[in-house]
C-alpha cells in the first residue's frame, strides 16, 4: 500500500543521516590520519606540521652556524676613499695665487678659474754663525751639603715640581764635585755674544737652486735651544792640545740635546713654547748654588744682556695675544755655560757653539728630502767660536820662598791651599833635605781635624845668582826637587814676594775674613 502525504525529507532521513555520517567519516580521516590539524609558518613556509618543526629548526641552526664560520664576509665589498692622504694633500696645498684671477673691479671673470698646481721649492737653510767675544773666568767654590743644596735649588726655580725633584738634581751635581767635606771645587764659565742680525742676514740669502726661508716663518722664532761648550787639555809633556771634548750640561740646566728622533704635533707645540719661555736661562743658565764662603761673578763680555729687542716690522699679533708678540731676539744676545769637571793645576781652552731654533721645524710645505732632514729637527748648530787663551786651574797647593839667609842655609816657605771656600797660609821654616809643607790643626766640624798642606817638593840648597823676572841674578832663590817629576826647580825670593798670585790670595783671604767679621 503506497504511503501518502509523507515530507521528502522524512522519506530519505535514514540515507541523509548515512550520507552525514560517511562526510563526517571522511573529515576525520583527512584531518587525523592523512593529516593533522596543527600548522604553522617557519621562514615564509606555511602549513608546517609539528612533525618538520624540529627538521626545519635544525636545518635553520646548521645553516646560521656555517655563516659564522665562513671567514668570507657576506657584506657586499664598499671602496673607502683614501681621506687621510686626501686631507694632507688639501693641507699642505699652496694656496691659490692671486695672480690667477681677474681684478674683482671687472664687471666679469673672464673664462673658467684656473687653478695653480701646487710648487714645491727648495729652502736655503744656512749654519747660524760663530759666537765671538769670548771671555773665561775660573776660580773655585764650595758646594753645600746635600740637604741645604736640594733647598736652595727648590727655592730659587719656580719650576721645579717638588723637593724630591730639587733633591735629585742636587745629587747629580754632588757627581760632578771631588768627595770631600767641605765640597770644595774649582770651576770655568765662557761667555761670549751670539749675533742675532748676523743670523738674520744669512737667514734673508738664497743658494744655487734655493730660495730663502719665508720671513714669516722666522721672524718670531729666532730663539736659543741650547749652548755647547767644547774644551781641550793641554798635555804637560807633548805641550799639544789633547781631543775636544764636550762638556755636559748642568743638571740644572735645561737639556734637549737628546731630543725626539720624531716629535707629535702637540709634543713640538709643547717644546717650542717651554724654548719661548725659558730663553734667559737656556742663554744664561744659572750657577750652581754655593756656600756663603764663596760667590760667582759672570763673565764680561760687554753686551747687555737687557739689550732692547728688534721690533718685528710688518707682523701682527694672533689674536687673543699682547704687544709681546710682535719682538724678536735682541741684536746680540749674551750666552754663557760652565764646567764644574776641571783638575787643579790643568790647562785648558774653551770653545762655545750655540744652538738655535730650526725655522723648518714641523714645516709641511718642504721637499721630500728636505722634509726627511728638518722636519723633525728642532735646532740648527752654529758654527764654533775662537778657542780662548789658555786657563791655567789654580792647583791644589802654592807656594812661595819669602824669606831666606845663605849664612845659616833656611828658608822660610809660604804654603796656600784653598779649603772650605777661602785661601788657608802658613809659613814653614826648611832647610836642604826638608820636605816643603806639613799637616796644620784646622777648627772644623770635625775633631782633630788636619790641613794637609804638604808639596811633593824638597829642599835641596839656598843658593845665589838665582835670576827671576824683573829681578837681578844675584837675588837668593830656593833650589828644590819636584818629587814627583824628579826635575830641579828654582825660586827666586824676590820675584816669589811680589808673585800677583799671592797677592791675588792674600786679598781673597783678607776679604773672607772681613766678610766673615760683619
Amino acid at each position: 500500500m503506497k504511503i501518502k502525504n509523507i515530507h521528502f525529507i522524512e522519506r530519505h532521513i535514514e540515507k541523509i543521516i548515512l550520507g552525514a555520517c560517511a562526510l563526517f567519516g571522511l573529515v576525520i580521516l583527512w584531518f587525523f590520519v592523512l593529516d593533522s590539524p596543527y600548522t604553522t609558518k617557519i621562514l615564509n613556509e606555511e602549513g608546517i606540521g609539528p612533525d618538520r618543526v624540529p627538521q626545519l629548526v635544525r636545518k635553520q641552526a646548521d645553516d646560521i652556524f656555517a655563516d659564522i664560520t665562513n671567514p668570507k664576509s657576506p657584506l657586499p665589498s664598499i671602496p673607502v676613499p683614501p681621506y687621510t692622504s686626501m686631507f694632507r694633500e688639501r693641507v699642505e696645498r699652496k694656496p691659490l695665487s692671486v695672480a690667477s684671477l681677474d681684478p674683482l673691479s671687472h664687471p666679469g671673470l673672464a673664462g673658467p678659474f684656473q687653478f695653480e698646481e701646487p710648487v714645491q721649492k727648495r729652502f736655503h737653510l744656512p749654519t747660524p754663525p760663530a759666537p765671538d767675544s769670548l771671555v773665561a773666568t775660573h776660580s773655585y767654590g764650595v758646594l753645600p751639603d746635600q740637604d741645604a743644596l736640594a733647598e736652595q735649588l727648590a727655592q730659587r726655580d719656580r719650576l721645579a715640581s717638588s723637593l724630591a725633584a730639587a733633591t735629585a738634581t742636587a745629587s747629580r751635581y754632588s757627581e760632578l764635585v771631588p768627595v770631600s767635606s767641605p765640597r770644595d771645587f774649582r770651576y770655568v764659565s765662557v761667555a761670549a755674544a751670539f749675533d742675532w742680525d748676523a743670523w738674520r742676514e744669512r737667514l734673508r740669502e738664497s743658494g744655487d737652486g734655493t730660495v730663502p726661508v719665508p720671513e714669516i716663518w722666522w721672524r718670531n722664532t729666532l730663539m736659543l735651544t741650547d749652548v755647547i761648550l767644547e774644551r781641550q787639555r793641554l798635555d804637560s809633556l807633548t805641550n799639544e792640545w789633547g781631543p775636544t771634548e764636550t762638556i755636559a750640561a748642568l743638571p740644572e740646566a735645561m737639556n734637549l740635546r737628546q731630543a725626539h728622533d720624531t716629535w707629535l704635533s702637540n709634543e713640538a707645540q709643547e717644546v717650542v713654547q717651554i724654548v719661548r719661555d725659558r730663553q734667559k736661562s737656556i742663554a744664561r743658565p744659572p750657577f750652581v748654588p754655593m756656600t756663603t764662603e764663596s760667590t760667582w761673578q759672570a763673565p764680561d763680555t760687554g753686551i747687555d744682556p737687557q739689550d732692547t729687542p728688534v721690533p718685528a716690522v710688518g707682523n701682527t699679533a694672533r689674536p687673543g695675544t699682547s704687544d709681546d708678540a710682535l719682538v724678536t731676539a735682541p741684536r746680540f744676545q749674551e750666552i754663557w755655560a760652565h764646567d764644574l769637571t776641571v783638575q787643579p793645576g790643568r790647562t785648558y781652552r774653551y770653545r762655545l757653539r750655540a744652538l738655535v731654533y730650526n725655522p723648518l721645524f714641523q714645516k709641511r710645505r718642504l721637499m721630500d728630502d728636505q722634509r726627511e732632514t728638518y722636519f723633525h729637527k728642532l735646532s740648527l748648530e752654529s758654527q764654533p767660536s775662537d778657542w780662548t787663551d789658555p786657563i791655567d786651574v789654580d792647583p791644589e797647593h802654592w807656594f812661595f820662598a819669602v824669606k831666606g839667609s845663605e849664612r845659616s842655609s833656611t828658608a822660610t816657605i809660604e804654603v796656600w791651599r784653598v779649603f772650605d771656600g777661602r785661601p788657608r797660609v802658613q809659613e814653614f821654616e826648611v832647610t836642604p833635605g826638608d820636605t816643603i809643607g806639613g799637616q796644620i790643626p784646622i777648627d772644623t766640624a770635625e775633631p782633630s781635624a788636619n790641613l794637609d798642606l804638604r808639596v811633593e817638593s824638597m829642599v835641596v840648597d839656598i843658593v845665589r845668582s838665582v835670576a827671576g823676572a824683573g829681578f837681578d841674578s844675584d837675588s837668593l832663590g830656593v833650589l828644590y826637587i819636584d818629587l814627583a817629576t824628579n826635575e830641579l826647580h828654582t825660586r827666586n825670593i824676590a820675584a816669589d814676594q811680589a808673585s800677583p798670585i799671592r797677592a791675588r790670595l792674600r786679598e781673597q783671604a783678607e776679604a773672607v775674613t772681613v766678610a766673615a767679621s760683619d
